[in-house]
């Protein structure tokens, strides 16, 4: 049964935000979408790389009701080495919507570590893979946080890969919501939801991100499109039109200021960039708009790439930066957001991926 989504709980209560991994994809099928053809899309990345293979049956078990879990298989060569053997077409990550599969795995000794996102368990399996056999473990995952009343998501997502594989690898990471997110256009991943059987562990709601002339948008649910055309949307000239032309969607809207802060003022300032003084928080601009539902307090992507060396004038941004969490970024939104607390201007404070890109890529927008 389908989770139902209670707005309130989603604009009032206590989120979380998984930071998924959005990792290199080649292929664009997925397993379970080939199935009746006995096809397996991981199974050309391993035979790619030349080397004995074996195979791998698993299953992914809940502790308590034994069903079988959407879920993520890490591997690890067993002998400490840095490199990461290639398993599938997630490079040295399967990740599997139901549960179960037999899989082609490169010979070897692995560690294994098998996850649901931050709201389950961590089980690490030891595994040798010998040619030409079948090795078989079973993994069991118990709930480790009691999450009865909220759920999570990641409301800032640009799954710009299979949809099926989107749905599959939110699935797998514990996301009960998945929000479309992408620029300027629609998405709706329940049908590949539906596909792959998902529908007890995951929902999804349409929207899109809207760039504007002063900042990037986030709204959901969406029915209708009038985004597209970016001329239109430059036309708009104050964050107050651009709300109720959002507001006037049929059902009731959800509009998120998204990576509010940039490094300093600039074409791709966020919303707070010249409105709000940085150091005293007083509302500078005339045209500061107040009626936002969430703004987006912490940004993987963008604080990844806040925190490096800045890039020099005309380079892209450094998205390759493994640095995520605390920052001096988020500090300044957090005193961004706590200030419009103190006013008296509720808006719930979000924390998001942005996940935006393939390892194979290393440069974007956001």
């Amino acid at each position: 049964m389908t989770k139902p989504i209670n707005v309130w709980v989603v604009r009032l209560g206590l989120l979380l935000a998984l930071s998924a991994s959005w990792i290199v994809l080649d292929d664009q099928d997925s397993t379970a979408a080939f199935a009746p053809l006995n096809v397996d899309p991981d199974k050309r990345f391993v035979n790619e790389t030349k080397l004995p293979v074996g195979r791998l049956s698993f299953e992914v078990l809940e502790e308590t009701t034994g069903v079988h879990l959407p879920s993520r298989l890490y591997f690890a060569y067993a002998d400490g080495r840095t490199e990461k053997p290639i398993v599938g077409r997630f490079k040295h990550i399967l990740v599997t919507s139901a549960g179960q599969e037999i899989k082609t795995i490169p010979v070897g000794d692995y560690d294994v570590y098998i996850s649901r996102g931050t709201e389950y368990s961590l089980d690490h399996q030891k595994i040798s893979i010998t040619e030409g056999e079948t090795t078989h473990f079973t993994s069991t995952l118990s709930r480790a946080i009691d999450t009865s009343g909220f759920i999570s998501s990641d409301f800032h997502l640009h799954l710009q890969f299979a949809m099926r594989d989107g749905a599959m690898v939110a699935a797998a990471e514990g996301v009960d919501l998945l929000t479309a997110t992408d620029h300027n256009v629609l998405k709706d991943y329940a049908p590949y939801i539906d596909q792959l059987n998902l529908g007890r562990f995951l929902t999804s709601v349409v929207g899109a991100e809207v760039d504007t002339a002063f900042g990037h948008y986030n709204s959901f649910p969406m029915s209708v499109n009038r985004w597209e055309d970016r001329e239109f949307r430059y036309a708009i000239r104050t964050p107050g039109e651009m709300l109720r032309m959002l507001r006037a969607d049929p059902g009731e809207e959800i509009v998120q200021i998204n990576h509010p802060r940039r490094w300093e003022p600039s074409p791709r300032s966020g919303y707070f960039d010249g409105r709000m003084n940085r150091e005293t928080s007083e509302i500078e601009y005339p045209f500061f708009e107040n009626g936002f539902d969430q703004v987006e307090i912490y940004n993987a992507l963008t604080d990844s790439e806040d925190t490096g060396p800045k890039p020099a004038e005309g380079e892209p941004p450094n998205y390759d930066n493994k640095h995520y969490g605390r920052t001096d970024l988020v500090n300044q939104k957090l005193k961004d957001w706590y200030s419009l607390l103190n006013r008296g201007i509720l808006m719930t404070g979000v924390s998001n991926t942005d996940a935006h890109i393939t390892r194979s890529r290393t440069t974007t927008t956001a």
